[in-house]
């Protein structure tokens, strides 16, 4: 009897609890006729405490979906393939537009538009959601890197009703804690947490969450208020890899230099220049363009969630040198980047020869950068990007693999080196 309590009597309307109780006492007093008076009334009680909670729950559901939203306006069925095919985003964006400004014909359509242009989370980027984690199975003992949103955007599923559900944490004393969690109502898979009212006033993204407890509201204002800012972690990262640039001979003042040009991110000026601009002098801007070379592993994938069988991730300037057409064969990559132009297209790769006009304007900074000095304790990695750089090769494990020790870096660069001793200019002053 207690596991079709909820379905005997619903409680999805919140003031039928009155009614309810009258038919429940019916139906139990019928049914328990025989039944010891003591474990009658306990069973009573404990029917009573289900009944009232259903009824809590369905309070509580109503009151978030009040509130919060995580449906799309725009049906379903007409979006989940391709959204675009039934809303392009108009001309003037909606947050540009002030919600006075409106006639109240107009407020569903602002709401389509603005929900879709701010709220939706359309692509995960490994600068910015996308992590990594490692994740240990049978099948991967040691354990498989896998990417994730740290959002949760690609765990989210449909769901036609909100539900109140209970989470088992366990604490540090080894017991277990049910922790109350909503799981909204859906129809968009990508569509954040949203107060209608407040978006179409506010113009702008927004993240709502209901506070079902006090854990909940100590966990989130100790979260934000304790959050570190972006400028503060990227600090602390300069400040790291700064390390790996500073050499033992160098003094108080040149390293203390170097730190506060990787901070600050913009370059040491000389004394001339400095007094010229103090002078308000006029500056003159360079002619030449700068032309990047990221000789990284591929970073700048991106996730559609649209589409898991499409190829989402960006391929690197070294997978577009290793398909690199025929007449190419003998270009290392450091000529490869300075003469031809090459994109990433859908039927593969396309590629222009630059001209010398052009290349003579053209400045290449290739990254990583790592200093030269042979008693750098990070010197392989000067001599293992470098091998990638000058040598020729048209797959990368021709070069190196990941056994390769930074011993045989050293060594094969420099049995490079013998071989090709004009590839860099000054190279025994080093």
């Amino acid at each position: 009897m207690l596991l079709d309590l909820k379905k005997k009597y619903n409680c999805n309307d919140i003031q039928c609890e009155d009614e309810m109780l009258k038919i429940f006492y019916h139906d139990f007093n019928d049914n328990f006729k025989n039944v010891d008076p003591q474990l009658k009334k306990d069973i009573e009680n404990l029917c009573i405490q289900i009944l009232k909670g259903h009824v809590a729950k369905s309070i509580v559901v109503q009151y978030h979906d009040w509130l919060i939203s995580t449906n799309n306006p725009i049906n379903k069925n007409l979006f989940e393939n391709n959204l675009h095919e039934v809303w392009c985003r108009p001309e003037q964006h909606p947050c540009s537009q002030k919600f006075s400004d409106l006639h109240p014909s107009n407020y569903h359509d602002d709401y389509v538009n603005t929900s879709n242009s701010v709220q939706r989370h359309t692509k995960c980027r490994p600068s910015y959601c996308q992590k990594q984690r490692t994740v240990k199975s049978k099948e991967f003992p040691e354990g498989k890197i896998e990417r994730f949103c740290k959002f949760g955007f690609d765990e989210f599923k449909y769901e036609l009703e909100s539900k109140l559900i209970f989470e088992d944490h366990e604490l540090r004393d080894g017991s277990i804690k049910w922790i109350p969690k909503i799981v909204s109502k859906r129809n968009d898979q990508l569509m954040n947490r949203h107060n209608r009212w407040i978006l179409q006033v506010w113009r702008a993204n927004q993240d709502r969450q209901l506070l079902l407890d006090e854990n909940d509201t100590i966990r989130y204002t100790c979260k934000y208020s304790t959050k570190q800012a972006d400028s503060s972690a990227q600090l602390l990262r300069s400040l790291e890899k700064m390390t790996d640039y500073i050499e033992d001979t160098d003094s108080v003042s040149k390293t203390v230099t170097k730190i506060l040009n990787k901070v600050i991110g913009v370059r040491d000026m000389g004394k001339n220049e400095v007094c010229w601009a103090g002078v308000q002098g006029k500056n003159y801007s360079c002619s030449y363009s700068v032309k990047k070379v990221n000789l990284y592993d591929n970073t700048n994938g991106t996730i559609d969630f649209h589409n898991e069988y499409k190829n989402v991730y960006g391929r690197s300037f070294i997978q577009l040198y290793e398909e690199r057409s025929q007449k190419y064969t003998n270009m290392n990559l450091d000529t490869y980047a300075r003469c031809v132009k090459v994109t990433s297209t859908s039927n593969g790769i396309k590629e222009e020869e630059i001209s010398k006009k052009e290349q003579e304007k053209t400045a290449l900074m290739f990254q990583p950068r790592y200093p030269s000095s042979r008693s750098s304790k990070i010197y392989w990695k000067y001599c293992k990007y470098n091998l990638i750089r000058y040598k020729t090769f048209t797959n990368l494990n021709e070069l190196f693999d990941e056994n390769t020790t930074e011993e045989q870096y050293i060594q094969k660069w420099k049995s490079f080196l013998k071989e090709n001793p004009n590839v860099i200019s000054n190279w025994e002053k080093n």
